[in-house]
């Protein structure tokens, strides 16, 4: 039987249910929630890559537009259950061109940020064991989208971390959302006009989504999730008896990263993240 997410059998659909939760545990291994600590909450997300022995975190340029001076109040975290969060230090954004910072997504359909990892945070992450930096061999920059793969957004909604979990203790609850390439079946939605101009466009439909007990339900609001991945776990034509479960390949990502990093000097800058911030 080959994949295809228009089938409607209960084969397929039991497929698509496994596949969505067998890929969430790696797709969170390589996902790096940012922490806004002066506002005391998860502000974004990134996914994390290596190449060379350099690390990187791969995000959204708005994220960093709100804050014209620095340093810029961004921490991450080593995962470990009670540990500290802990500045970036000084790293270079690396940033998709815009006229207009402010309102970036009039013009910057791309809305990409490379994030050079200085050596002592990325060392700092790896140490906890809880995460790991993606291989340039584990990412599919030039495939073509297929209306008929199942995809995954994953990220960290600022709806379920608006608030410390604890007394100084911030949380970090992800979003894990399987979906399709949206087709217009709608018509617009509004805050998708930057992604079509990419040419991905997600099913984030607050009408069609169910929990993994099949209940329909409202998806959280997508703010915070910015700087996501947007992986490909199953593509269409696949045999799913052969497929391989925890190993997604993140589909748009890469594209704009190769994109951003020709980009000139001008979007280039010098940050401090999260130097000298209070920590919980």
């Amino acid at each position: 039987m080959e994949f295809s997410c228009e089938n409607r059998d209960p084969e397929s659909r039991a497929f698509m249910a496994s596949s969505a939760m067998a890929v969430r545990e790696p797709i969170s291994q390589v996902t790096m929630p940012l922490f806004n600590i002066t506002a005391g909450r998860v502000c974004a997300t990134s996914v994390m890559l290596e190449i060379c022995a350099k690390c990187f975190l791969l995000t959204a340029a708005h994220i960093f537009d709100n804050w014209p001076s620095r340093p810029i109040p961004i921490n991450i975290t080593d995962g470990v259950n009670g540990g500290s969060f802990f500045p970036i230090g000084e790293a270079t954004l690396r940033r998709s061109p815009t006229k207009y910072p402010s309102k970036r997504l009039e013009d910057d359909p791309f809305d990409i940020c490379v994030c050079d990892l200085p050596d002592e945070a990325a060392k700092r992450v790896k140490a906890g064991g809880r995460f790991r930096f993606l291989d340039l061999s584990e990412l599919d920059p030039w495939g073509e989208e297929e209306l008929r793969s199942w995809f995954m957004v994953f990220g960290f909604p600022g709806e379920l971390n608006e608030r410390e979990v604890a007394p100084g203790v911030l949380g970090a609850n992800a979003c894990a959302y399987s979906t399709f390439i949206y087709g217009g079946e709608r018509g617009n939605i509004h805050w998708t006009d930057a992604d079509r101009g990419v040419g991905i466009l997600m099913d984030y439909g607050p009408n069609t989504t169910q929990n993994d007990d099949g209940l329909l339900v409202r998806p959280p609001e997508p703010y915070g999730m910015s700087g996501g991945g947007m992986w490909r776990v199953a593509e269409y034509g696949c045999d799913p008896r052969k497929w391989r479960s925890g190993e997604p390949e993140i589909d748009r990502y890469p594209e704009c990263c190769l994109h951003n990093r020709a980009s000139t000097s001008r979007n280039t800058d010098q940050a401090s993240l999260g130097d000298d911030l209070p920590r919980p």
